[in-house]
């Protein structure tokens, strides 16, 4: 097994996920959306507020995450796409450490960091996104596709 796969392997097993709070909620419906939910595209990305912030005393790594969803009618193909609802979601993410050095360590290593962040953590948050997307575009009373899978 590559090295550093071996090293991102490693970091998993010392960490555990402890909370991952919602801290901030915002959602726009601009348009109803068409009754076909497969017109409705959809763009998303995560945005990572910040660095990781590691509190050795306490040994947790967090994370602040800020989810951006975007949805478009495409129906009318000669016309721009109309903006249906924007979602912006703001979480901190906190892990517990078993070994606060080990752990450093680890993830000062610029292609363990880049894994947790790109791999683990978006898996980590996938299923909250979905719940709140869902959540939202229900309260705006928008019928809408699933979430595409994570890339």
């Amino acid at each position: 097994m590559d090295a550093n796969l071996e090293k991102f392997k490693e970091l998993m097993d010392i960490l555990q996920i402890q909370d991952i709070v919602l801290v901030h909620i915002e959602s726009d419906s601009f348009e109803k959306a068409p009754s076909d939910a497969r017109k409705i595209k959809i763009e998303y990305k995560l945005q990572y507020i910040g660095d990781m912030n590691i509190n050795v005393e306490e040994k947790i790594v967090s994370y602040q995450v800020k989810a951006l969803i975007n949805l478009y009618d495409t129906t009318e193909i000669d016309k721009d796409e109309c903006p249906i609802m924007k979602i912006v979601l703001g979480y901190i993410l906190s892990f517990s450490c078993a070994d606060i050095s080990i752990c450093t360590t680890l993830l000062s290593d610029e292609t363990v960091k880049d894994l947790f962040i790109k791999v683990q953590i978006p898996k980590t948050l996938w299923p909250f996104l979905r719940q709140q997307y869902y959540d939202l575009a229900n309260r705006h009373s928008l019928h809408v596709p699933p979430l595409p899978w994570i890339k």
